[in-house]
């Protein structure tokens, strides 16, 4: 998997809709957690099943890509796992807690409703569900396929985090180097190359003398 950070330009209409995309995945993740808080048993098919019936009760939620809504079920329940880790590690550990505004920050597009899109240059398009074509910055094209995107707000600018199934290519040569750290030599390699000791301790005894320890 390779991920990749793009700087998002909505316009005025697509910002709203993603302050307000971002506030109502807030409210059903807080929702979802006052049902886990009052279940006994932990039921994960239980809490994701309120999400059907948020939407006929509540019309703001159907004004929102259905899987982003999903993901912050599985989002709850990757942070409670994480909290038990943390208790089988001796850890002192307390509840999760409701999400407030300033705390909550992100949006994900898990597998669909969304389309990314190149155009000239490093011009491109994320199509996304529920909120429009918004113009980024495609500062280099993704390798593989597209398999996630998660929308982040950090000082009121947004940005897409995109990971592809892609790999990672190191770049190498055939070519092979010894490299043996010395005494008379701070660093000598295979080809006879040398480096001195740059003698750092030397060279400050003057400030060491200056500020003596206390």
């Amino acid at each position: 998997m390779i991920s990749y950070k793009f700087r998002l330009y909505p316009n005025k209409q697509q910002k709203e809709k993603l302050e307000f995309a971002l506030d109502i995945c807030r409210q059903a993740y807080n929702i979802m957690l006052g049902e886990l808080r009052d279940q006994a048993i932990i039921d994960r098919n239980m809490i994701q099943s309120i999400l059907p019936d948020l939407k006929i009760c509540e019309p703001r939620f159907r004004e929102v890509y259905s899987k982003t809504l999903q993901y912050e079920c599985y989002k709850l329940f990757s942070n409670l796992s994480a909290l038990s880790a943390l208790k089988k590690q001796g850890r002192k550990v307390g509840q999760l807690k409701f999400k407030g505004k300033k705390f909550f920050d992100t949006i994900t597009y898990n597998q669909s409703g969304f389309d990314l899109e190149h155009i000239f240059g490093k011009n491109g398009r994320l199509k996304l569900s529920k909120i429009g074509d918004v113009k980024l910055k495609l500062h280099r094209l993704p390798e593989g396929n597209v398999k996630q995107v998660t929308l982040k707000r950090m000082n009121d600018k947004w940005f897409a985090f995109v990971i592809s199934d892609g790999k990672t290519r190191l770049k190498h040569g055939d070519k092979v180097l010894g490299i043996d750290l010395g005494i008379n030599h701070y660093l000598v390699d295979s080809e006879g190359n040398k480096v001195e000791h740059p003698k750092l301790y030397e060279k400050t005894q003057k400030i060491l003398r200056a500020y003596p320890h206390r």
